[in-house]
């Protein structure tokens, strides 16, 4: 049975209204930025939820279609999806579930940029102690997007959380 753990009034957690333990024998330990926001951490041996990621690079953001997540441990895999957004900067990034624990370099997926879709590899970096994702659209940090039209990224990878 899983158990539903509901934030109070419009506080969050993890980006999301609620948390869901979904394994026999799990708990988990949640903290506060002492305002309205909450990260759960499961600290048993499996969880999943959903998070809203916040984006930079965008007078529009996208709207996350997917932006799953699967806890293992310390061990996350995310998968995103999401419709384009309107671009207005080279630049491109989105909050992740839980920080990184190391600065790693994913690639795979795929994505749009100046409206167009993208048939390049594009590239998803994580950096050690935060959970802001920098996206590229080709797999070298070369591949700046478009800052104009719309532009989105789809994937998923894993990374050890801190």
């Amino acid at each position: 049975n899983n158990i539903v753990i509901a934030a109070a009034g419009g506080d969050l957690i993890n980006g999301s209204s609620t948390f869901t333990l979904t394994f026999a024998y799990g708990y988990v330990v949640l903290w506060t930025d002492g305002s309205s926001k909450w990260t759960a951490q499961s600290t048993g041996l499996y969880s999943q939820g959903s998070w809203i990621p916040s984006f930079t690079g965008f007078s529009s953001d996208p709207t996350p279609v997917v932006a799953d997540y699967v806890l293992t441990g310390n061990l996350c895999t995310v998968e995103i999806g999401m419709t384009a957004g309107t671009s207005n900067a080279t630049s491109f990034t989105m909050t992740l579930p839980f920080a990184a624990k190391g600065t790693i370099i994913h690639t795979g997926g795929g994505g749009s940029d100046n409206s167009v879709q993208i048939t390049t590899t594009p590239r998803m970096d994580t950096v050690a102690g935060s959970n802001i994702g920098t996206c590229y659209k080709t797999a070298s940090t070369s591949g700046t997007w478009t800052s104009s039209g719309t532009k989105s990224w789809r994937g998923s990878f894993s990374y050890i959380i801190q």
